[in-house]
């Protein structure tokens, strides 16, 4: 039969795939789908796992667990196919004796480099790979992904980074887990694991320190004053290290009072210092800062942003990649972004002032490694088609996006500050020079600033 054999490491990809590159006219192909010289096959993620010690040597390794018999460190560790995924792998297998060639498509990642690689190593397979790094489901985008197919051979060595840590991870918890159940001797499992132990860890110390907390009393003092004989502007005292505990607190009643005595006749003259506060825009989102701000803006559960983006993402094909943990976008998308929020911003019905002249810091091929920033597709969505949890998390996706080509927020910022006996009295102002990416949504993130001074009288009341 010939041709072309394309193995995408989920079924979502393979049908983009599909219609894209081999003319399905459907959204959602029957797999396998062939077409234009190419078949295309889907893998549904690992369809291999390391087989367990009982399967590699039941004597040795079988029950009733001995101590004697440890390590559990077979070599070369042998693979299986995995429970449910045996037609997938017979599939695949028929479709690799009929191809001439095969196009790697697992994700670009070391995750996905390893599913398809180690199912054909696994299936002995020995012909030509070619590898295609695409997670995308805009088809110009997968066209042009095609058009840059790479030897397969050149990507090995993240496959093997990945098997080497599943073996690590896999190797420890087997012995561990088996070693602290004889040695507890309870009569049940004691599981242990490199990521799960020190993560149970801190979670119980963390509870621990939350049972031994013990309420402690400390006090702030605030008040008013009038700068040049002018209105009344609120302080408060930033009291002397003398005047403070061990956890750097106000906390003797006794010192609060006099401290409070002594600031409400306080007068002289104060230093007023300007600094010109420049805050950038936020990166656009990576998975886990978007969950991080729908929880905080809507109190929405990890699940429910996940499941969002997810449809967002197969479903709608409104967003990149979205379980990315990266925030950077490559350079060739910054000359895509004027169309792309283009069509963004007619999909959510906004006219915010965007300026593409100058390249915000998030196009940076040198910080991308497998996956991209999630940003929003160059493709028309209808909000009412989507639900209530679509809707917020691709209106954040587009904010975020489009608050990139803002500029920043400038901003002046005063600090008065007036000596006395007890500290300083500081009264602090700011004053909006330029909103910037804020006049799209305020939601704050880091600041510079450059500084400059003055100094004014201060008298203070009660």
């Amino acid at each position: 039969m010939g041709g072309k054999l394309v193995i995408a490491e989920k079924p979502e990809l393979a049908r983009n795939i599909a219609r894209t590159v081999c003319g399905a006219n459907t959204d959602r192909p029957h797999l396998p789908f062939s077409g234009n010289g190419y078949t295309v096959v889907a893998c549904a993620g690992h369809l291999l796992e390391l087989a367990q010690p009982d399967q590699v040597d039941a004597e040795r390794w079988g029950k009733p667990w001995r101590e004697d018999a440890l390590p559990i460190l077979p070599h070369p560790w042998p693979k299986v196919v995995a429970n449910g995924k045996a037609d997938l792998v017979s599939t695949i297998e028929r479709e690799l004796s009929e191809c001439d060639e095969v196009i790697h498509a697992g994700d670009p990642d070391d995750e996905g480099q390893l599913i398809v690689d180690e199912l054909l190593d696994f299936l002995g397979y020995d012909g030509p790979v070619m590898r295609v790094l695409v997670n995308d489901s805009i088809d110009q985008n997968i066209r042009r992904a095609f058009s840059r197919l790479e030897d397969n051979g050149g990507h090995r060595g993240a496959s093997s980074a990945a098997n080497a840590r599943s073996l690590a991870d896999f190797a420890f918890g087997i012995n561990e887990s088996r070693l602290a159940t004889i040695r507890a001797g309870r009569g049940r499992l004691l599981s242990v694991g490199r990521v799960q132990t020190p993560t149970l860890g801190l979670v119980v110390r963390r509870d621990e320190e939350i049972a031994a907390h013990v309420a402690a009393t400390y006090y702030a003092v605030k008040g008013t004053g009038e700068v040049d004989g002018g209105e009344a502007i609120a302080f408060s005292l930033e009291p002397s290290k003398a005047l403070l505990d061990d956890e750097g607190r106000l906390s003797a009643k006794k010192a609060a009072e006099d401290a409070r005595a002594e600031v409400h006749c306080a007068s002289g003259v104060a230093e007023t210092s300007v600094e010109a506060v420049v805050e950038q825009s936020p990166l656009p989102y990576n998975l886990t800062e978007l969950t991080a701000d729908m929880s905080r803006r809507h109190k929405m559960t990890a699940e429910r942003v996940m499941a969002a983006t997810q449809s967002l993402r197969d479903d709608h094909r409104a967003i990149t990649y979205n379980r990315s943990d990266c925030q950077y976008l490559p350079l060739e998308a910054f000359d895509e972004a004027p169309e792309t929020l283009g069509t963004a911003l007619s999909n959510v019905g906004a006219s915010w002032s965007l300026e593409f002249d100058e390249r915000p810091r998030c196009f940076d091929d040198s910080k991308i490694d497998a996956h991209t920033a999630i940003i929003p597709q160059d493709i028309r969505v209808d909000l009412a088609a989507l639900s209530d949890d679509e809707r917020i998390v691709y209106v954040a996706i587009v904010e975020r996006f489009a608050q990139q080509f803002c500029g920043p927020c400038v901003a002046e910022v005063s600090r008065t500050s007036l000596a006395c006996a007890s500290g300083s009295l500081i009264h602090k102002a700011r004053r909006l020079v330029r909103p910037g990416w804020r006049a799209i949504r305020d939601d704050g993130r880091a600041r510079t600033s450059t500084k400059g001074g003055s100094r004014r009288a201060l008298t203070t009341s009660r």
